[in-house]
């Protein structure tokens, strides 16, 4: 049997450009600061809190932001996601693995009629303590879930568009000890390579409401 881990965001589908909008709408609506599509692949994007802590300084500002992006995102700008991945073996086993809410991929799923492609879906919310990637535990517990795996015969193939999960896919292949572990890298082709990281964030404002 084959396995396939799938990352979700820009993997399945393209949510990138309409993650950004929301995230631009929610800070603007709470502040002067403009972000830009370049800065927010360059610098925000897997960074998102420690962006935050440097443009404002109030958490319950930077709060407010946060659901006031997820409204905006779940509400409006998740009917501009777009199916990249448009070919999913039904005959393999095919499970999500992925820092987003387990929530809004089924929503995103349902937009999109192919909520039955996929066996589960694991997040961090499946199980108490798990952390995001790079870290291994979605991984691991993802494994845990396939009662049935033979680690001589089954095949797990992961497949990746960030340079975190890429690290988390690669540790959990050296610690699962699995001997059939593929990886499959793809960036999408719209988003730069942000594997170098510019840790390089705007002044703090100093009128942020």
């Amino acid at each position: 049997m084959i396995y396939n881990f799938y990352d979700w965001d820009d993997t399945i589908v393209f949510t990138r450009r309409a993650q950004f909008k929301s995230y631009r709408d929610a800070i603007r609506h709470y502040s002067n600061y403009e972000l830009e599509w370049e800065e927010y692949n360059r610098v925000f994007y897997g960074n998102s809190d420690i962006f935050l802590a440097s443009l404002l300084s109030s958490q319950e500002t930077i709060s407010k932001i946060k659901k006031l992006k997820s409204d905006l995102y779940n509400n409006i700008y998740h009917k501009e996601v777009i199916l990249i991945k448009k070919e999913i073996n039904p005959s393999h086993t095919n499970i999500i693995v992925s820092n987003s809410s387990k929530a809004s991929i089924e929503r995103i799923l349902n937009l999109l009629n192919i909520h039955d492609q996929f066996k589960s879906i694991i997040t961090r919310e499946s199980f108490l303590g798990a952390s995001r990637k790079p870290s291994t535990d979605l991984y691991h517990y993802a494994l845990s879930t396939i009662n049935s795996f033979k680690p001589d015969e089954d095949t797990i193939v992961i497949h990746e568009d960030s340079y975190d999960g890429m690290i988390s896919a690669l540790n959990f292949s050296e610690q699962s000890r699995i001997k059939n572990i593929e990886i499959n890298y793809r960036p999408h082709p719209e988003i730069r390579d942000t594997s170098l990281k510019h840790m390089h964030y705007p002044e703090r404002l100093s009128n942020g409401k």
